[in-house]
């Protein structure tokens, strides 16, 4: 018998006492895409360029064999099909590194290289492998955005899938489809590249291929292309999945205790290009590295910039920008432009002229957005580079707010105050153009890899740690009515009341708020938080206000600790996540504003918490 051959004997053996390890292979093998194969470990004696025989069983990843797999010698004109048993056997053969091809319907297709040195002195190498199921099918149709209706199929069309270091590629016939079969099911990257548009990225989440009628795991994904991005590297599907900006307004930076910043959320925004989060507010540069300094000016096109999709009403038709530059000898260029989507040629529309700044004192801009009442449509902040060659520029924007008539250094948003809520800086115009936020579930804790750092609300990424991961704070509005929140590293958002003294179960210290759409399935909301202290309550306080600024305060259906205090407020002492759940079916249809606050309901000798882990709608 070989030296080199592993027989049936001898992997019973391995399997037997490595097990685990070879479980743990295996599973690598089917996470990787990679073939795991057991041959020749050590130099054969085999005459390099004799005719020698491979041979060989194909097992899954359950370790059974596989029938049917169709096995090829790259280059020769030699092939062979494993049988029931999973074997196969490939003759005339040059005794030379040989790759040999896998292939078989539902698995993977997998390459496996067997060098020289793994046939013995009778010119016989061996090649066991396992192969990974494969059955999932990717496709869809690529659009020509630009055609007629918008709707013409695409031909041409490269589309190139990755996964790991692997690639694959189709292209688009007459009628703009692809499709890529016998796919693992697994995260892609996908890129859609046409000579005469502009390049698409897409992902692809393993979590979306769904088994068809037939039980294979399938997902389609349509694709439209342009010949113009409205914004640098971003083209009409891009915009079309643009963050909303559901409030009417975001801070940057620190101006002063209540307003710091630890309320300073405007960098949970989109930004592009060249931005950092500063102690002044975000600041939206030009870009200014070595490569980038050959770029061309540009007064049309932002070298940077911030943009989400926002709806426009009478009520937040005027855009205030509150901001400053650092350089008083050279002024910044910026503007707003807007993309209205519904449009019949979607393009970027300059607000009003550029704006061209020099001053280290905040200054308010308004842009009238009258022209788009009625409409959501994508709004874009940035600064142009002027010309090329070294080129530092950059606005510090400290408020991005929208009311009806504009605003000028204003603490909270002007406007009239809701019946009910004096002193809550709650407007009926923020009532009344808060965009509805239709997900179901936020978290309010600190990713992971941030959670050891003090100072990550205040580093130049800022709340940007946050964005992507349904958190309260991208999600949700803070309101500061004389308390600011604290961002706690291992907790969770905490908002908390004053320890001055004055108590009131009317008027909150802080709140979050949000606008949900109410509907059946959609009408009972939880809030899973908890107090710091087992003896002393927090007071806090759910509120329902309608789009007619009508005030309900809510108690909880389920409370398991704490009791009805003054004026609504819920007051619980509870150390450990709690579950408090509200019932908002009898606001079924409608878009409903919901706050939640701290109230000083009491004299505790402290600040009262109450922290928050997650929140939930169902």
């Amino acid at each position: 018998m070989s030296p080199f051959r592993v027989t049936k004997l001898t992997l019973i053996t391995i399997k037997m006492k490595f097990k685990s390890i070879f479980r743990s292979f295996m599973l690598l093998s089917a996470i990787g895409g990679m073939a795991f194969f057991i041959g020749s470990c050590d130099k054969g004696t085999g005459d390099e360029g004799s005719i020698g025989t491979i041979t060989g069983t194909v097992l899954d990843t359950e370790e059974n064999p596989i029938a049917g797999v169709s096995v090829t010698a790259k280059d020769l004109d030699v092939t062979a099909e494993t049988g029931t048993d999973g074997s196969y056997v490939l003759e005339n053969v040059p005794v030379s590194s040989i790759l040999l091809t896998f292939t078989a319907e539902k698995y993977q297709t997998t390459n496996v290289t067997v060098p020289a040195s793994w046939f013995d002195e009778n010119g016989h190498a061996v090649a066991d492998i396992v192969m990974n199921s494969a059955d999932a099918v990717l496709s869809g149709i690529v659009y020509d955005g630009d055609s007629e209706n918008g709707t013409s199929p695409l031909s041409g069309a490269t589309i190139t899938i990755s996964y790991g270091s692997k690639t694959q590629s189709a292209t688009t016939g007459q009628d703009g489809t692809y499709s890529f079969n016998n796919l693992v099911v697994q995260d892609y990257s996908m890129k859609v590249e046409h000579p005469d548009k502009i390049t698409v990225n897409n992902t692809i989440s393993a979590s979306t291929f769904k088994a068809d009628e037939s039980g294979i795991p399938a997902v389609s994904v349509n694709v439209t292309m342009y010949e113009t991005a409205l914004l640098p590297g971003l083209s009409i599907n891009d915009l079309k999945n643009a963050d909303k900006w559901y409030y009417n307004e975001y801070r940057g930076g620190n101006t002063g205790y209540p307003n710091d910043w630890s309320i300073a959320y405007m960098s949970v925004l989109d930004f592009r290009g060249a931005w950092q989060n500063q102690g002044e507010g975000v600041a939206i540069q030009i870009k200014n590295t070595e490569a980038d300094q050959s770029n061309a000016g540009s007064l049309d096109m932002f070298d940077s910039f911030v943009f989400g999709s926002k709806l426009i009403t009478e009520d937040n038709k005027t855009l205030t920008i509150n901001a400053r530059t650092h350089d008083t000898g050279n002024p910044t260029v910026f503007g707003v432009q807007v993309i209205d989507l519904t449009a019949e040629t979607p393009a970027a529309e300059k607000v009003g002229s550029n704006q061209s700044y020099a001053g280290s004192d905040y200054k308010d801009f308004n842009f009238d957005l009258s022209k788009y009442i009625g409409k959501e449509v994508v709004i874009a902040i940035g600064t142009y580079r002027e010309q090329s060659g070294d080129y530092y520029r950059q606005l510090v924007l400290k408020h991005i707010a929208f009311t009806a008539e504009g605003i000028q250094g204003a603490a909270h948003l002007t406007g009239d105050t809701v019946e009910g809520l004096d002193g809550w800086f709650m407007t009926k115009q923020m009532v009344r153009s808060t965009m509805p936020n239709e997900k179901s579930s936020f978290n309010a804790i600190t990713p992971s890899d941030h959670i050891s750092d003090d100072n990550y609300y205040k580093g130049s990424e800022g709340y940007s740690i946050f964005r992507g991961k349904s958190h309260i704070i991208q999600e949700w509005s803070f309101m500061y009515v004389s308390k600011d929140v604290e961002p706690h590293r291992t907790e969770g958002f905490i908002i908390k009341t004053n320890n001055d003294g004055n108590l009131s179960t009317t008027t909150p210290s802080s709140y979050f708020y949000f606008k949900v759409p109410v509907a059946a399935g959609h009408d009972k909301i939880t809030f899973n938080v908890r107090t710091f202290s087992s003896s002393t309550p927090t007071y806090f306080k759910v509120t329902a206000i309608t789009e007619d600024c009508t005030v309900e305060h809510l108690l909880p259906v389920n409370a398991p600790v704490g009791s009805e205090g003054a004026d609504k407020c819920w007051k619980a002492a509870v150390e450990s996540y709690t579950d408090f759940t509200y019932d908002l079916s009898r606001f079924d249809g409608q878009d409903v504003m919901i706050t939640i606050g701290v109230f000083k309901g009491e004299n505790s000798g402290t600040e009262d918490k109450l922290c928050f882990h997650t929140i939930s709608i169902n």
